[in-house]
């Protein structure tokens, strides 16, 4: 079951893919996990994440009626488009969060759901 929502919380190019869970070994963590760990809240973990821009984020459409802007599009209004941004997805409990962040600014949620959702690079499809 998916739902609709507008989520809140601060986080900081390209449409790389970044793998849900990087390596343990002491290289860096990819950009995307990073603003995504940044923007998890208390008791969420980020299970997937994927690199995209301010651009992509602003002009998703979704929720109760499929025109519905994104809050992004409010929020992240005085962003260049070509800024980077990340798809998140945080799990906590039984919940998944798909969200997106940049660098600054509050997270924008998309969905929560009770299974988990990969947003992949191009982030979630929205009815």
């Amino acid at each position: 079951m998916c739902a609709a929502t507008l989520t809140l919380s601060a986080c900081a190019s390209g449409g790389d893919t970044t793998p849900a869970q990087p390596s343990t070994s002491a290289a860096p963590r990819p950009v995307a996990y990073q603003m995504c760990q940044s923007a998890a809240g208390s008791g969420e973990s980020v299970v997937a994440a994927y690199l995209t821009t301010v651009d992509q984020v602003r002009s998703r459409r979704g929720g109760p009626r499929p025109a519905d802007p994104s809050q992004a599009e409010k929020l992240w209004a005085d962003l260049p488009g070509d800024d980077a941004a990340a798809w998140c997805t945080f799990h906590s409990g039984s919940r998944y969060l798909v969200a997106a962040t940049t660098a600054g600014r509050p997270r924008v949620g998309f969905m929560i759901t009770d299974t988990m959702f990969d947003p992949g690079p191009q982030g979630p499809a929205i009815p």
